[in-house]
């Protein structure tokens, strides 16, 4: 993947990779608990590389996630365009 220089799988704490994600810390915990099954539990306070690349393949990377948004506030079409 060319975008995993922009993101590294590594271990990271819920803050570190929240700010990674670009979302809150609460944000992460709510989106972790409906794939809990599928991370597992973290080891102390971190996520293993393992296991953030599972959350990665979960709820998308950086970019993915604005477009994600983005659709949803626009709608299905161009994301340019505004609801009128």
């Amino acid at each position: 993947m060319e975008d995993d220089e922009k993101f590294p799988v590594q271990t990271y704490n819920s803050k570190e990779l929240a700010n990674r994600l670009k979302i809150s810390t609460k944000t992460l915990r709510k989106w972790v608990a409906k794939h809990k099954k599928a991370i597992g539990p973290r080891i102390g306070n971190f996520y293993t590389p393992k296991q953030v690349k599972t959350i990665i393949e979960k709820v998308g990377k950086p970019i993915s996630l604005l477009l994600f948004f983005a659709a949803k506030i626009y709608g299905d079409g161009d994301v340019g365009e505004s609801k009128k």
